[in-house]
């Protein structure tokens, strides 16, 4: 498909982001060219910033859930690690205004885009089947309790 620009009257000349000289016609390409690769690069520092903030509260608190408040996954998963007594932090990424590039860094990190996301200790447990799997196999109990949110007299509960 070929781009149809509106001609343009000559004027001074321009350098673009590699430096090169552009005028005339290819100023309005240049222009056009250039908006469109700022936009990626605000995408990119979007999804880079989104992703130092997933990585920093993973790192701050030893259980977090990446939920939305709508998703019956979450809600098993958040049911679960209540009835075991764990302590937990719950981010619902449809009440936040950078929760959508906040999912897609949790996706680029981990290749899981669906939530819940869980993480303990910093490491990448999954969503709803991998907790609930986790659960039923016996070896969440034990990853909560080495985090330090479930004592081993409740977890007996």
């Amino acid at each position: 498909m070929k781009l149809h620009l509106p001609p343009v009257k000559e004027s001074k000349c321009q350098r673009n982001l590699f430096g090169q000289k552009v005028n005339g016609p290819d100023l309005t390409r240049f222009n056009l060219l250039s908006r469109l690769e700022l936009r990626k690069r605000m995408s990119k520092e979007k999804l880079e910033k989104a992703m130092n903030k997933a990585k920093e509260i993973v790192s701050s608190y030893p259980v977090v859930v990446f939920s939305k408040t709508y998703c019956g996954y979450c809600q098993k998963v958040k049911q679960l690690l209540t009835k075991l007594g764990a302590d937990f932090e719950v981010l619902e990424l449809d009440e936040m205004s950078d929760g959508g590039e906040i999912q897609s860094a949790l996706s680029k990190w981990t290749g899981q885009r669906t939530v819940p996301n869980v993480f303990i200790k910093g490491k990448h447990i999954g969503g709803c089947d991998s907790v609930m799997e986790s659960n039923q196999k016996g070896t969440l109990v034990p990853l909560l309790v080495e985090a330090g949110v479930l004592t081993k007299i409740s977890s007996k509960l």
